[in-house]
């Protein structure tokens, strides 16, 4: 068992382009996503999305994860990644009883939609809501403790 932590942060990837699976850094990416059985995805969200960083990988990702010569029932390229298990940690600001009126704004929802597309599975998701700059997510014990027996059950379906 081995993991490989990815920060679009400082990992750079040039932005979104045609020609995006010839880039070197994405084409290493993309083996070690197919060598994978699961990815944690794990981002903040922002006014009800993703970090730009993370909408620029799904968007390169699409180049390597669909087989446009192979439609699926909606006539739409299938998916190749459905060897993965994905899990998703979500923060936000955002007060969970606000979601339920909003849920498909909600990146959680966004990032299990596109990687469905793309053929993979969720095993679950944690959104933690009410976080900002005086609530930290890594200062918030129950959010934490809630995210490691979550990461424990995902492990142990992984393995």
């Amino acid at each position: 068992f081995s993991f490989k932590i990815i920060n679009l942060t400082k990992d750079s990837f040039f932005f979104f382009f045609p020609d995006a699976v010839k880039d070197p850094d994405m084409f290493m990416l993309a083996e070690k996503i197919n060598a994978s059985s699961g990815m944690i995805i794990a981002t903040p969200c922002f006014n009800f999305g993703v970090p730009a960083a993370l909408k620029n990988l799904m968007d390169r990702l699409s180049y390597m994860a669909l087989d446009p010569k192979k439609p699926n029932w909606l006539d739409q390229p299938s998916g190749l990644l459905n060897h993965l298990n994905n899990f998703y940690l979500v923060s936000c600001g955002t007060p969970w009883h606000f979601l339920l009126f909003v849920w498909p704004l909600f990146p959680a929802f966004w990032l299990r939609v596109v990687t469905w597309y793309f053929g993979a599975h969720t095993a679950g998701s944690i959104y933690g809501s009410g976080l900002n700059a005086q609530n930290l997510a890594k200062n918030n014990v129950k959010l934490l403790a809630k995210c490691r027996r979550a990461g424990e059950k995902y492990a142990t379906k992984l393995l």
